[in-house]
């Protein structure tokens, strides 16, 4: 027995996928292009189809061989490009980033919800707190440069008195009731 070539094989597969195609068409369809494809005029119409039709279809898409970046690595991606930025974005959020990637500021996920959401920032579905991170300083990044200062102020002021103390807590419910009003 003769072994098929990869190429045979896939001639095969596709006569195979002509077969189920019977049931759709019927039998006598199929034996009416059998007869018609022993027209050598046909067959060349055909032949010179198939091509044309291969030479028009699009390149066929390869995957990626690029891995998908983890969160962190999306994280440091945003502080690399808040250490790039013009200089008074740089002084505003860098020193912000650098306390936030050392865990000093907004430790849980939980934390940097809250914040985001008292902030009017999204964090969206992140499902981690670097994932949260990222996205909150990206949104920052995107800000024009005048609002970025009042935000980071804010945002900074909700980070260091956010904490699990009753202190903390008296602090976030003190700034709330100002931010109220009367």
């Amino acid at each position: 027995m003769t072994a098929m070539l990869p190429e045979e094989g896939q001639q095969m597969a596709l006569l195979s996928e002509l077969a189920t195609l019977l049931r759709q068409y019927g039998s006598e369809t199929f034996r009416s292009l059998a007869a018609r494809l022993d027209d050598p005029s046909f067959a060349r119409d055909l032949s010179r189809l198939l091509k044309d039709v291969e030479a028009a279809a699009p390149p066929r898409q390869q995957r990626s061989s690029r891995r998908k970046q983890t969160p962190r690595e999306r994280l440091e991606g945003v502080a690399a490009k808040v250490r790039t930025a013009p200089e008074e974005t740089r002084a505003i959020l860098g020193p912000l980033i650098e306390e936030v990637l050392a865990g000093r500021l907004a430790p849980q996920l939980r934390d940097v919800r809250v914040i985001a959401e008292r902030s009017g920032l999204r964090v969206g579905s992140a499902h981690t707190r670097d994932e949260a991170l990222a996205s909150l300083f990206s949104q920052l990044l995107d800000s024009p440069a005048s609002e970025i200062g009042s935000r980071v102020a804010y945002l900074r002021s909700l980070l260091e008195g956010d904490q699990r103390s009753l202190e903390g807590w008296s602090h976030v419910i003190a700034r709330s009731r100002a931010e109220l009003g009367p």
